[in-house]
C-alpha cells in the first residue's frame, strides 16, 4: 500500500473513531489528481469537530503529498463511482434482558437509576400496568417463528 493510501485509510479511521455514526467512501481521480473522501450523513460534514478535523488533515496531507484531499457530501456534485475504502457506520451496543434479570443483575430496587449506553433507565415501579397491553385474541394476526 502506498504512503498516500495509508494516510487515507489513517485519516477516515480518525474520522470514524469521532463520528461512528458515518458512512465513508474514498476515491482518487487521477485526471484532477484529487482524493475525495465522501461524508454521510451531511449534518457531520457541518459540524464544527468535522471541519476542525478536516483542515488539520488537510495540513498534514498537503505538507506530505502532492495533489489535494477533498472532502465532500451527499449535497457535492463530484460522483463516485469506484470507492476504493468504504467505512460503514458503526453498530451500537443494544441491551435486552428479561425485566427479571434486570432486577438480578443490578440489584435494583425502586427509584434506582443506572445508565444503558447513553441513556439513563429509572426504575418507579415493580408492577406491570396492564393497561397498556392489546389482547391478540380478538386479531386476525398470525406470527411465525
Amino acid at each position: 500500500m502506498t504512503a498516500v493510501k495509508e494516510f487515507i485509510k489513517s485519516a477516515c479511521e480518525k474520522i470514524h473513531v469521532l463520528f461512528p455514526e458515518t458512512t465513508l467512501k474514498y476515491e482518487y481521480k487521477a485526471f484532477s489528481d484529487t482524493h475525495f473522501i465522501k461524508i454521510t450523513p451531511s449534518d457531520v460534514y457541518n459540524e464544527d469537530a468535522f471541519i476542525d478535523l478536516s483542515f488539520e488533515l488537510s495540513d498534514e496531507f498537503d505538507d506530505s503529498f502532492s495533489g489535494v484531499l477533498c472532502f465532500i457530501n451527499n449535497e457535492e456534485l463530484s460522483e463516485m463511482n469506484e470507492p476504493e475504502i468504504i467505512c460503514c457506520p458503526k453498530k451500537q451496543e443494544i441491551f435486552s434482558f428479561s425485566y427479571k434479570d434486570f432486577f438480578n443483575t443490578f440489584g435494583a430496587g425502586l427509584g434506582t437509576s443506572i445508565e444503558l449506553g447513553e441513556k439513563p433507565v429509572v426504575i418507579s415501579s415493580t408492577e406491570i400496568n396492564s393497561e397498556n397491553f392489546t389482547s391478540l385474541e380478538d386479531t386476525q394476526y398470525a406470527m411465525a417463528a
